[in-house]
């Protein structure tokens, strides 16, 4: 039998072979295709619910702002921290405070504030100078403060003040007090001028939040615009004027 004979027959089983796993494929790129789009709806509702929070909560509620020494993840070595909550500086952490965090999870530390913020120094690495009562002073000189062993003292100097001169106008107690009330000063002062700040450093790492919900873990690729409208009426950046600081 001439093989010619059989070339129709070739091609119809060849068209079927082909149309049966074109088929499938478009089949499964179809499934993948509506288990994207349902993956991206979920999230943008996750992401879209978790903005909502942070817009309403976040200016208003209690956080919790630590300083570290070494690089966020590696130790709990803590030496500063406040409260803030409606944009006024809270609580300012004690030693005591301070000695008590090193020990335990992140967890525990939020206890019942809504967010926890982890800074290391280089979060301020483009930040210059600082302002108290319309007073400048740079950067180093906050740290050198924050740093030193004897921070009541060396802010009083800074200030030229005299110690119970500095504790009454600042209501503080010792030198740990001192130095979250000047990291408190670093922050606000940092949100303040510079509206990127804490977006900016949450991306570097340099800044943690915790808990970090899915706008935390997704923040390298949301836009830096949806940002903006996120922190727009925030009052984040409102100046602080407790403890007769004017941030």
């Amino acid at each position: 039998m001439n093989i010619l004979s059989f070339s129709p027959i070739i091609l119809i089983l060849l068209a079927i072979i082909t149309f049966l796993l074109t088929k499938k494929i478009f089949q499964a790129l179809g499934v993948i295709l509506i288990i994207l789009l349902l993956s991206s709806f979920v999230t943008g509702f996750l992401i879209y619910n978790d903005v909502q929070d942070f817009k309403e909560q976040f200016a208003t509620e209690e956080k919790l702002f630590l300083l570290t020494q070494e690089e966020i993840g590696k130790e709990n070595e803590y030496f500063a921290g406040f409260t803030m909550e409606s944009n006024e500086l809270g609580i300012l952490l004690d030693d005591d405070k301070i000695k008590d965090y090193k020990l335990k999870t992140n967890k525990e530390i939020l206890n019942n504030n809504y967010k926890l913020l982890l800074f290391s120094k280089d979060s301020f690495d483009n930040l210059k100078r600082f302002y108290i009562n319309d007073i400048e002073f740079k950067k180093i000189e906050f740290l050198e403060v924050i740093e030193s062993e004897n921070s009541l003292k060396d802010a009083a100097r800074l200030m030229d003040l005299s110690k119970d001169e500095f504790k009454t106008m600042f209501d503080v107690k010792d030198d740990s007090e001192t130095r979250s009330l000047f990291f408190g000063i670093m922050v606000s002062e940092a949100i303040e001028q510079d509206s990127q700040f804490l977006i900016r450093n949450i991306k570097e790492k340099t800044i943690k939040v915790y808990p970090e919900t899915i706008l935390f873990k997704l923040i390298k690729f949301i836009p830096e615009s949806v940002f903006n409208n996120i922190l727009k009426g925030m009052d984040i950046t409102k100046k602080v004027k407790k403890y007769n600081v004017i941030l």
